[in-house]
């Protein structure tokens, strides 16, 4: 018996083994009875919870005009007498259509005064979800949210502010990197230019140099011929003295 009472508290749900098998099963009925019934109890509570927010028909307005009745003379409400011959509208029987006719008609010929009073708005106007309740780690999350953004605009003026000035001495800037390039050209310019002067004179006395060597060579060798050709012998001694008389010996030109 022991037995079978453990193998059926095995079996039902949310037993144990130390608990009467009998309040075991009455808490079995109770959860099957709440799971049958629990979308029965979920459908009416909707019905009454959306009952609870249908508006209210309106109310006959307190403060209201009152409607023009009319009296034993039959004046109309524009203060002018009707005639006997004179048909009511409201005595002949209307249609749909007439009566769509009749409420234009009765819309063109009211127009709204100056001071008539608007028509009142609806008797309970819809409530504004209330504010929710921000946990505090939402709100530390809000918090450096704004913080960043702060920081960023903050940054974005800056930048605004700089490019301002920039933008305000940009011209200055520019003229006087141009008038830094000229003077540096300038400078350059002649520079070259007293180079090729120098290279100019330094070819030129290279020049007169050589002519000069060449023509004293060219005259040596001119007194060495005429005087072979009259029939004279010159020494070694005396062309040596012509030599360092017409300057070849210094300029490196040698017997």
């Amino acid at each position: 018996m022991g037995s079978t009472l453990g193998f059926i508290n095995r079996l039902l749900p949310f037993a144990t083994p130390g608990t009467p098998l009998l309040q075991d099963l009455l808490h079995l009925a109770a959860i099957c009875g709440a799971l049958y019934f629990a979308p029965q109890i979920q459908h009416w509570y909707q019905q009454r919870h959306l009952g609870r927010q249908t508006p209210v028909e309106e109310q006959p307005h307190e403060n209201a005009p009152p409607e023009p009745q009319a009296n034993n003379d039959e004046i109309g409400p524009d203060g002018i007498a009707q005639d006997d011959d004179h048909i009511d509208l409201d005595d002949q029987p209307a249609g749909a259509n007439n009566h769509e006719v009749l409420h234009n008609n009765e819309q063109i010929a009211e127009p709204h005064e100056p001071n008539e009073p608007l028509p009142p708005g609806p008797a309970n106007p819809p409530e504004l979800p209330p504010a929710r309740n921000v946990g505090a780690k939402k709100a530390k999350a809000l918090a450096k949210k704004d913080q960043r953004r702060a920081y960023h605009e903050f940054q974005r003026s800056q930048g605004e502010a700089q490019r301002a000035r920039d933008a305000e001495g940009a011209a200055e800037r520019d003229a006087e990197l141009a008038a830094e390039r000229e003077r540096r050209r300038r400078k350059e310019a002649a520079l070259e230019e007293r180079k090729a002067r120098e290279r100019e004179v330094k070819r030129e006395v290279e020049r007169r140099a050589r002519e000069e060597e060449i023509r004293k060579r060219e005259a040596v060798v001119r007194i060495v011929r005429e005087s072979l050709e009259e029939g004279r012998m010159w020494m070694w001694s005396g062309l040596r003295r012509l030599w360092w008389r017409e300057g070849l010996w210094g300029g490196g030109v040698g017997l």
